[in-house]
């Protein structure tokens, strides 16, 4: 049995939707692992100042903050990770159902493995976004 040409026109779209979340996984990471550099290089410089004995509360709290800032990031870096990693595989998959199965029953298994994992993958995404705007409407309290 032949995939029809909309399920080939479906499985196209989830290529592309996937390649775009691919890309914007990968950037948003290096953006926040560059923060997560940043923030750790700062958290050097106020162990030094702590060990030299300057310490302050302020300092202690500037030192807690970094932390909880780090931990954040490395966490929602974790999730972005994760998505990448989904991205890419489901990416290879449609691209090898598209273009490299020829056969009929292999293209149809590909086919619905594909579908279940993007509709994971689109729960996955709205669990990991309502968690974030959830955070975001918590610390922007005044």
């Amino acid at each position: 049995m032949e995939m029809s040409n909309f399920d080939a026109n479906i499985l196209n779209d989830i290529t592309n939707f996937f390649l775009v979340v691919l890309g914007i996984t990968i950037t948003l990471f290096t953006v926040i692992y560059s923060f997560i550099i940043n923030r750790k290089e700062e958290l050097t410089k106020i162990n030094e100042e702590i060990n030299f004995g300057k310490s302050t509360p302020s300092l202690q709290q500037k030192k807690h903050f970094n932390l909880i800032y780090i931990k954040k990031f490395i966490v929602w870096n974790r999730h972005l990770l994760i998505l990448a990693i989904i991205s890419l595989i489901i990416f290879v998959a449609c691209f090898l159902t598209n273009r490299k199965i020829s056969n009929a029953i292999v293209k149809n298994y590909f086919y619905n493995f594909i579908i279940i994992i993007f509709y994971f993958t689109i729960l996955y995404l709205f669990i990991v976004f309502w968690k974030i705007a959830i955070d975001f409407k918590r610390k922007s309290k005044l």
